[in-house]
């Protein structure tokens, strides 16, 4: 078995309840009304009324000067990855325990991910361990500046 096996399985031991609710919707009349009306004007993708609402709150809540929607994650995470510069020149290090969208993502750009161990108690990059994977992976380059 894996070590991330075995940490998801010890993690998972600690609920009491058989089933795991990951998203219980709660859908108003409101809510019913705007979703017909978006199926009755064709706006049911990343486009529309609506988006341009959300995206014009979201302006205000975050106090941003753009907001983009996208229709996934995914999409989200290949723009970050663009419009950071990313190319076949970088290297990002990517925690072991992700989605396939992170490295994904990455790869469309022609970059290289690098999965770094994680730690146990909260899944996040082992730094320590991170450590001895640059010492391990890194060139050291001089620049006479």
């Amino acid at each position: 078995m894996s070590p991330i096996s075995k940490l998801l399985i010890k993690a998972f031991k600690g609920f009491k309840q058989k089933k795991l609710q990951i998203h219980e919707p709660d859908i108003n009349k409101t809510d019913l009304n705007n979703l017909k009306s978006c199926i009755k004007t064709r706006n049911v993708s990343a486009a529309g009324n609506f988006c341009k609402k959300f995206e014009n709150e979201l302006k205000k809540i975050t106090k941003s000067k753009y907001v983009i929607l996208t229709n996934s994650g995914t999409s989200a995470l290949h723009i970050s990855c663009i419009l950071s510069g990313l190319d076949k020149n970088h290297e990002v290090l990517i925690p072991a325990f992700t989605f396939v969208a992170s490295p994904n993502s990455v790869i469309y750009c022609n970059a290289t991910p690098h999965f770094v161990e994680i730690e146990s108690k909260n899944f996040g990059i082992d730094f320590k361990k991170l450590s001895s994977y640059l010492k391990k992976i890194a060139k050291k380059k001089i620049i006479n500046g």
